[in-house]
């Protein structure tokens, strides 16, 4: 229960004292103030009460010290202050008014009550920061998951990234391929079109032959047709091959096109956002700057109520010391007229209640003069002071001990943040990289995009050379029909016989023509090869990047596991520190319940009872003395009251900005924390596009994967093509029958 200043007095006129149901009984000295004009009245002993009475007549007894008062001086008023009321003595008129010399205890009091305050507030201030420790804590072990979660995430890419560089090299070696393939279908192509014209002037040459000749090159002709009409029909599954493969590249140019787009858009996310981190970065500069200037302002107030405060006690204690002089030397004055002891074995003083029963007992009273009442006062406060110095001392130290521990915690809280920002920068490492991976995917791009106009070129020649072999077919269609007319004439044994010599000089040049061609095969086969493991190498080069990955993934996986065992060490520590909170919590509850469960509080209520005790005498005698100084003592009154209210306003102002100065740490508080919900809803937002980024490169990843297959399937049927040629032209060397047909063979 904190302690409370007696409500503001005013001057009424005095009422009579209510009667205790008990009296009670004090455990050590306490001096009766007795009427000027009556004799001394006997004590009417009875038995103490118990607290639970005390407390049930708090109303009645309020102007008694407490039956379980610490040792020290308590004054029984005859004359009390209750409920801004006078009282008179019972059963007597106007009695004579004292007042004791008021003790430095009602300051003592105010000075302890403000150090309890302090001590609350810096409790509160201390379970405050623990619970904003508590979450930045949290905030912080999400915030590095997520990055590690980033971390692995920008792994995979750029390793996803590199395997599809290798995939577009492996798809451009392949066009390249291809237009040697075509290449070497044009060279195949002429060369068949230079043998119809050596055909074509070999029938003109004999078309005087004989009738079997005649139908011997008919049928020759009939075979030529056939292999034309073959020729042909390879040209025009080579042709549609060539459309298929075309229709693959320009789907792959739109591919591109639309990567070049979202690769566009992901730059200026990646622009906005560097506005949005730089925006933030500024108020966070702004937010410091109030904070600072903010802890000034609170500390320049404090000071100055410090200022106040002191001020205040010293003309508390400079109007203080004037009246206790002039009553000091009133009390010299009127000694013989003053309180009574009553002085037993033990060293405790029963009082005679003397303002009910009116009981005279001149035997057990004796008089005390000032120099022992201010010896006693000196003791009493000497006693005081060292159990409030005591307490205060202790909670000190406890005070130092939890700013000590907070200021550990903020020091591992300034590393752990300096941790978080070099992880950050590895991050941003992490995407510096990714880009160089994109530079080089582009640059794949671009490869891609030569091969696809190689190929394109590769298709015109393509072209061309099946219109050439279409004019061929016709050439022969004509040939043919002119061997058909001719057929009537006959040639001699000797033209069949220089005719067959002839066909026998053609077959072997074209058998030298296909060797020039095998040699050319085996020589594209080498480079086929050399390219093959050059792509092994670049293959073995990813696999150790890969590692170098790994190596540095595992890293990461060592510092966060770091980072969780610091956390808990963390944990247990705050632990500790709610513990010893808590504790701290409930010793200061035990002792405030010590102090309100048994009349109040043996301190407080001395505080209490010692300043309502001076002002009633203060205000009695200054009513005794109206009638001399009706307007002195007027004044007096009036000044009193003031000052009292003075008092009560500055401690209405001090909780006042208590009040605000916690709601403004409250502000700032969750200030701090919306903000990092807003990092936190960013960090979202940027895994998400991660994901997404993701999705998209598995497509294109699946839609490559289609592309090789093709291609393989393609170039498989190419190299049988190129066999079935092979042993072609390996049969028509050979003369075996299903081959090729020789020229002029009956």
């Amino acid at each position: 229960m904190p302690f409370e200043y007696p409500p503001v007095l005013s001057l009424a006129p005095l009422t009579a004292l209510p009667r205790p149901a008990t009296p009670p009984m004090p455990l050590i000295l306490r001096i009766p103030l007795t009427p000027c004009t009556s004799p001394t009245p006997s004590p009417s002993p009875s038995p103490p009460p118990s607290p639970s009475m005390a407390v049930a007549d708090a109303d009645a007894s309020s102007c008694y010290p407490s039956p379980h008062a610490s040792p020290s001086t308590s004054y029984a008023p005859t004359p009390c202050v209750q409920q801004n009321h006078y009282h008179h003595h019972h059963g007597q008129g106007q009695g004579q008014l004292y007042k004791k010399k008021p003790s430095q205890m009602t300051k003592l009091r105010a000075r302890v009550y403000a150090a309890e305050q302090r001590a609350i507030l810096l409790d509160a201030q201390k379970g405050a920061l623990t619970q904003q420790l508590n979450n930045t804590e949290a905030v912080l072990a999400n915030s590095q998951n997520q990055l590690a979660r980033t971390g692995a995430e920008l792994a995979f890419t750029q390793n996803t990234l590199a395997d599809r560089q290798a995939m577009l090299a492996d798809v451009q070696s392949q066009l390249v391929r291809q237009t040697a393939v075509a290449v070497d279908t044009e060279r195949v192509l002429a060369r068949t079109r230079e043998r119809l014209d050596g055909l074509i002037a070999q029938f003109v040459d004999y078309r005087k032959g004989v009738e079997e000749a005649a139908e011997e090159a008919a049928a020759r002709a009939e075979r030529a047709n056939s292999f034309t009409h073959y020729v042909g029909l390879q040209l025009r599954t080579t042709q549609t091959k060539l459309e298929i493969v075309q229709e693959q590249l320009r789907e792959a140019r739109e591919r591109m096109a639309e990567r070049e787009n979202v690769k566009v858009e992901d730059e200026d996310e990646e622009e906005e956002m560097d506005e949005e981190e730089g925006e933030e970065e500024e108020e966070e500069e702004r937010e410091e700057e109030e904070d600072t200037e903010y802890g000034e302002e609170v500390k320049e107030e404090e000071e100055e109520t410090a200022m106040q405060g002191v001020e205040q006690i010293k003309q508390e204690e400079s109007e203080d010391e004037l009246p206790d002089e002039e009553e000091e030397g009133e009390c010299v004055k009127n000694d013989d007229l003053q309180d009574s002891e009553d002085e037993d074995e033990d060293g405790q003083i029963d009082s005679s209640d003397e303002s009910i029963d009116h009981e005279p007992s001149p035997a057990r009273t004796t008089s005390i003069g000032p120099e022992r009442l201010q010896a006693l006062r000196d003791e009493w406060t000497r006693e005081v002071t060292q159990k409030w110095a005591e307490e205060r001392s202790a909670l000190q130290s406890r005070y130092t001990k939890s700013e000590i521990a907070t200021h550990e915690t903020e020091s591992r809280l300034a590393a752990m943040e300096a941790r978080l920002v070099e992880v950050q920068k590895k991050a941003l490492e992490l995407q510096r990289r990714v880009g160089e991976a994109e530079k080089k995917a582009n640059d794949a791009e671009r490869r891609a995009v030569e091969g696809e106009r190689k190929a394109s070129e590769a298709e015109k020649r393509a072209e061309k050379a099946e219109r050439e072999c279409k004019e061929s077919g016709e050439k022969l269609d004509k040939v043919n029909e002119r061997l058909w007319r001719e057929s009537e004439n006959s040639f001699s044994l000797q033209d069949k016989y220089n005719q067959l010599e002839a066909e026998k000089a053609g077959l072997e040049e074209e058998k030298d023509d296909w060797e020039e061609e095998k040699e050319a095969w085996q020589e594209a086969s080498g480079e086929w090869e050399a390219a093959k493991a050059l792509w092994g190498r670049e293959r073995v080069e990813r696999e150790q990047e890969r590692d170098v990955w790994a190596y540095e993934r595992a890293g990461w996986e060592e510092e966060r596991a770091g980072f969780e065992q610091e956390k808990a060490a963390w944990e247990v520590e705050r632990q500790a520190l709610v513990e010893e909170n808590q504790r701290l919590l409930d010793e200061y509850a035990e002792v405030l319940t010590k102090k309100t469960v048994v009349s109040l509080n043996e301190d407080l209520q001395n505080g209490l009872v010692s300043r309502m005790n001076a002002l009633e005498e203060s205000l009695q005698r200054s009513l005794q003395s109206i009638a001399d100084r009706p307007s002195s003592a007027e004044q007096k009154g009036v000044h009193e009251i003031q000052r009292l209210n003075a008092i009560l306003r500055n401690i209405n102002d001090e909780k006042i900005n208590l009040e605000k100065s916690t709601s403004l740490e409250r502000v700032a508080w969750l200030e701090e924390r919306q903000k990092l919900e807003k990092e936190l809803q960013a960090t979202k937002a940027k895994q998400e596009e991660l994901y997404k980024a993701k999705e998209g490169w598995d497509k294109r990843w699946e839609m490559v994967r289609k592309q090789v297959k093709d291609l393989k399937e393609e170039r498989d049927g190419a190299k049988r093509k190129v066999k079935e040629l092979e042993d072609e032209l390996a049969g028509a060397s050979s003369g075996r029958p299903g081959k090729r047909p020789r020229v002029g063979e009956s």
